[in-house]
């Protein structure tokens, strides 16, 4: 049993880490961390309480950096452990594997081993840039253990958590397509939202304590005990200089902080007990080759049901059949395939455009906006993707034209679904808030052009709606920032924000056209 284990493990592993997609991660990671560690010339700070810059000693900038990563781990982690299973169905092992006398526990806990190995390098790397970080900027003794220590309290919890969460919601139809990518980010969210449910109870049940994965409990009850103050800020954050700065001391790891760490397993064993039990074992009887088509999926199940739909709209739109299409006939084409592959897209456009019209401004700007985005990010994430995973692409290809101008197609199809959501809005705005109403045109042109070069340099709908949804999450949790203000819902962008994100707009499809031209010449 432990020689398939290791072996299932390292195979799962060794094909992460081949992939050059790990290698830009690690990058990010380095980068990232940089970034968050300024020179306290700039009159920045890593970590700040009630003003107070926090001294950079290896405690400090160890916390800061394993509470950041494992914030970001345990949103992104899900989604770079995923597609596990998905991996061996196109590698055409998954059927040898059905037919050997592998248990299902062993097959999934040694998915799961591989995963977490493979976070667990990303966790490595952010420890390592901390070091070199605190090498670089940092003060008083070196002391690696603190690193080593905090780190693994910290992050392995988050790992473990992603690592099982992945197989899961890749064993479940219902949770392994789009919506299970939305769904996440709420679950995402709610975790998030944990240890501020805690406080406000004076702690609260002692249960909830074992979803706590990012470990930001027991760092905010140290910082209440040693500094007697709820209010701290970890990452570039500005300081003020004319304050003595903090010493935040070493963190005594008691063993009840210890036991309340490790009491987060509970938790991801559980969901890999799930996932031993509902696991499909690629029998064709129980899970189809793609989520798109089975019948299993909530949102494929409504989409069957709202065909008639469809079909009412898109009547008299005429036979082109042997005409040669042109360029707008084609993005036309494009629109009504979505909502023909989407009725549900029909039924909520139907929606927004009612409440459009029909709520107040500051309303429509600032709870209906946010709505439509998230909306727009699920129906737009499959408009540049869907070719790949029918694989069509090549049939597609034979049009006259297409070929050629695939990205721009993509663009502006994506751009006029985004519009028939936008457009009333935008009206709307420019009558009484015309900044907001640029700002939300320049973020629906953000959005479609997200979708496509995301679509065509990964291949796959989770990027898109990740990074998106975290980009939507972040806006409206920092409102007065003005460069989350990315669609104009929180009225905190300013000129040089819109064209910023106009230039991001054009950067995106000019690096999607290049990546294309790549892909078309290796075909």
């Amino acid at each position: 049993m432990i020689d398939r284990l290791l072996a299932i493990s390292f195979v799962d592993a060794r094909f992460r880490f081949r992939r050059t997609a790990t290698v830009v991660i690690l990058l990010i990671v380095g980068m990232t961390v940089y970034l968050i560690v300024p020179e306290i010339s700039s009159g920045r700070a890593l970590m700040e309480i009630e003003g107070r810059r926090v001294i950079y000693s290896s405690v400090t900038i160890a916390m800061a950096t394993a509470i950041l990563c494992s914030l970001l781990l345990s949103l992104l982690g899900t989604y770079l452990a995923g597609n596990s299973f998905r991996r061996d169905l196109l590698a055409r092992t998954a059927y040898v594997i059905a037919g050997t006398p592998v248990h299902n526990s062993e097959y999934v806990i040694g998915k799961f081993i591989g995963g977490a190995l493979y976070l667990g390098a990303i966790l490595l790397a952010c420890m390592v840039s901390s070091i070199i970080m605190f090498l670089i900027r940092g003060e008083g003794n070196f002391e690696p253990l603190a690193f080593l220590g905090i780190y693994l309290w910290i992050g392995i919890p988050t790992v473990f958590f992603c690592a099982a969460a992945a197989l899961l919601f890749e064993s479940v139809p219902f949770l392994s397509g789009r919506m299970g990518d939305v769904l996440y980010f709420f679950l995402w969210g709610a975790l998030l939202g944990l240890p501020v449910a805690m406080l406000e109870t004076n702690g609260g049940p002692q249960w909830l304590r074992l979803f706590d994965i990012t470990g930001i409990v027991p760092i905010i009850e140290i910082t209440r005990t040693k500094f007697h103050t709820l209010f701290i800020s970890i990452g570039s954050n500005s300081f003020k200089s004319n304050l003595p700065p903090l010493n935040f001391g070493e963190i005594d790891w008691s063993w009840r902080l210890i036991a309340d760490r490790c009491s987060t397993f509970v938790v991801p064993l559980f969901l890999l007990i799930v996932t031993v039990n509902v696991f499909h074992r690629f029998d064709p009887s129980r899970k189809s080759s793609t989520v798109r088509y089975s019948r299993k999926n909530l949102m494929t199940s409504f989409n069957v049901l709202l065909k008639p739909l469809t079909r009412f709209l898109l009547m008299g739109t005429g036979n082109t059949m042997g005409k040669r299409s042109s360029f707008l006939q084609d993005i036309r084409a494009d629109v009504l395939a979505t909502f023909m592959l989407s009725p549900i897209a029909v039924v909520a456009l139907i929606v927004v455009t009612v409440l459009s019209l029909s709520l107040e401004l500051s309303s429509l700007q600032e709870g209906l906006l946010p709505v439509i985005i998230v909306i727009l990010i699920i129906i737009l994430s499959d408009v540049a993707v869907r070719d790949y995973s029918a694989n069509t692409l090549k049939l597609l290809f034979t049009a006259p034209g297409i070929q050629k101008n695939f990205v721009w197609l993509k663009f502006f199809s994506a751009t006029v679904l985004a519009v028939c959501f936008t457009g009333i809005p935008i009206l709307r705005l420019w009558a009484g808030k015309p900044a907001q109403a640029i700002s939300l045109l320049v973020g629906t042109c953000f959005l479609s052009a997200g979708a496509v070069c995301l679509g065509i340099a990964i291949k796959s709908q989770k990027a898109f709606i990740v990074l998106y949804l975290m980009l939507v999450y972040i806006a409206l949790n920092a409102k007065e920032v003005a460069s989350f203000d990315f669609a104009g819902f929180t009225g905190a962008a300013t000129s040089e924000t819109r064209i910023a994100y106009a230039a991001l707009t054009m950067l995106f499809l000019l690096f999607a056209q290049a990546r294309f031209s790549l892909k078309v010449r290796a075909m």
